[in-house]
């Protein structure tokens, strides 16, 4: 059987060279703040996709939540409507 060898050298003794930024490789010199940023047209985007999902969970809500009685109704089974 071999044995695997462990390094013992100490995480303390690895220093980062003075222009290391985490996150970016060196060859990009843009900040995270550039990277952040969104189009104004995929903004807009996001925002009117957001508005129509809110639009339909609130039809969802207030529309067929006050229809399931009738619904219920209709079909004879009142019992099963909680």
């Amino acid at each position: 059987m071999e044995k695997s060898t462990v390094s013992n050298t100490p995480d303390s003794d690895i220093i980062p060279s003075e222009d290391f930024e985490p996150g970016l490789d060196s060859t990009s010199k843009s900040t995270l703040k550039d990277d952040m940023e969104l189009p104004k047209w995929q903004l807009m985007a996001l925002s009117i996709s957001i508005c129509c999902g809110l639009f339909l969970s609130l039809l969802d809500t207030t529309i067929v939540a006050a229809g399931l009685f009738t619904i219920g109704q209709d079909f004879g089974d009142l019992e099963s409507l909680n």
